[in-house]
């Protein structure tokens, strides 16, 4: 499997554009256009930036957006380091945290260790593994799992490797959860206990 590793400072930008260009040319599809996404990220020194496109990937130097079917974002993503995956059409985020769009405002907003993003036009999903954050501010929910994946195509979110699920004062745990992607309709399957969080942790202590 051939990779390629973009990092934040920026050396050797623009002999990895080059490569990356010639190694991924069959990729190359459009630029952003509603439904799509594109590739860009900056030279160095301060230059103009360089503008590609990668099947339905957008990056921006440590940045990557995903655009809805209206031409909004639908998700942007930033990391410590981007890897390419020629064989599996496949991009690795490490290090990364990013935000869920609809309609053009903020409905969550995640993190994680790595993201994997599959690239091909029939799938828009974005895999999250090593200690997955994601919080909804205007539902006061707060989800934690060692792994979730967020399925675009499909519009849900489905984690089967243990999930924490807080929302106000009550925390869930279960083995599996499946939800849409606004967190409107959860369900928490396998083990599932409830808990209610007091108001001051001190205060069973007591």
């Amino acid at each position: 499997m051939k990779k390629l590793l973009i990092g934040v400072s920026g050396i050797g930008i623009a002999a990895l554009l080059v490569t990356f260009l010639v190694v991924y040319q069959r990729w190359v599809t459009r630029s952003t256009k509603p439904g799509g996404l594109s590739i860009t990220w900056p030279a160095p020194s301060g230059k103009s930036h360089g503008k590609t496109s990668l099947g339905e990937v957008s990056i921006e130097g440590p940045h990557m957006t995903g655009w809805a079917e209206d031409g909004k974002p639908l998700w942007e993503i930033w990391a410590k380091a981007i890897e390419v995956s020629e064989k599996q059409y496949t991009v690795r985020l490490l290090e990364a945290n990013g935000k869920y769009y609809e309609k053009g405002h903020t409905v969550s907003e995640f993190k994680a260790g790595i993201i994997h993003v599959r690239a091909g036009d029939e799938q828009k999903i974005l895999n999250m593994t090593h200690n997955v954050v994601a919080r909804w501010g205007s539902r006061d929910v707060e989800v934690k799992s060692p792994s979730l994946v967020w399925d675009f195509g499909e519009k849900r979110i489905q984690g089967i490797d243990g999930v924490e699920f807080t929302r106000g004062r009550w925390k869930l745990t279960g083995r599996k959860i499946l939800s849409d992607l606004s967190m409107k309709r959860v369900q928490i399957v396998g083990d599932a206990r409830l808990v209610h969080v007091p108001l001051n942790p001190q205060a069973g202590l007591m």
